[in-house]
């Protein structure tokens, strides 16, 4: 049977982004974020004793970007 885990987790996300105009009308921009949720145990989902199968769930995010005003 296929494992079915569903779970809420706490944590935190921290980032930063940079946006400069190229001319009146066109804008570029970086954007980078952090995300990392609370370790999770997974053993009670398997037979396994209680510790071996834990993540802690953490990513990087880089976004670019291009805007243009039509106005």
């Amino acid at each position: 049977a296929p494992l079915d885990v569903d779970w809420g987790s706490s944590g935190f996300s921290v980032g930063a982004g940079l946006e400069t105009a190229l001319s009146d009308k066109m804008t570029v921009g970086i954007e980078y974020r952090y995300s990392q949720f609370a370790k999770e145990d997974f053993s009670d989902e398997f037979p396994i004793p209680s510790g071996l199968a834990t993540t802690t769930p953490s990513f990087h995010t880089v976004q670019i970007g291009a805007k243009y005003k039509f106005n």
